[in-house]
């Protein structure tokens, strides 16, 4: 079984684990993205996240449910812009996949944060998920690139949404 994992912001990642030979990572790759001419932003480059898609073709997508975040739990408030990007880019991946005909297991981040951040102290949900990532996968590397000096949180994301479709291994959208 291939299971494909999804952090779906501007800064997420895929990762692919495949379980035929023992659990190991496939591949892993940023979020595909274009700088726009003005203003620097970047975008969805939605072509190459469609080609991705088919370099491995899973057998399920674990995609990170998003929503609009109105307070945050340091007090701030997410903006208009913000709230319509990360809604965009959800969606965008939740076509692409469902165009592609591959089965998808949509996971709110509490549901896979509270099993696989279960026995990890602390509060903060970005340091718990790199200690369960490095303890689930001591040999894989959690930088984005080798000049990197801390763990890519999109792609520790990613990596821990694959293995909770190892765990769960079926499409269905949870709450």
């Amino acid at each position: 079984m291939i299971v494909l994992g999804i952090d779906p912001g501007k800064d997420g990642y895929m990762v692919w684990l495949g379980d035929r030979f023992g659990q190991h990572v496939l591949n892993s790759v940023q979020t595909p993205m274009l700088s726009a001419a003005s203003g620097g932003k970047r975008e969805y480059y939605v072509a190459e996240m469609w080609q991705r898609l088919r370099w491995y073709i899973a057998d399920l997508v674990v995609l990170e449910k998003q929503q609009a975040m109105p307070k945050s739990l340091h007090g701030r408030t997410q903006g208009t812009a913000s709230s319509f990007s990360t809604g965009y880019g959800y969606g965008l991946w939740v076509g692409l996949i469902t165009a592609m005909d591959i089965p998808l297991l949509i996971v709110h981040p509490r549901t896979w944060q509270k099993e696989l951040h279960r026995d990890i102290p602390g509060d903060d949900p970005k340091a718990r998920s790199i200690i369960a990532a490095g303890r689930l996968y001591p040999g894989v590397d959690l930088r984005a690139t080798g000049r990197c000096t801390k763990p890519h949180t999109g792609k520790v994301d990613a990596l821990l949404l694959a293995h909770y479709g190892l765990l769960h291994g079926t499409a269905k959208e949870t709450p």
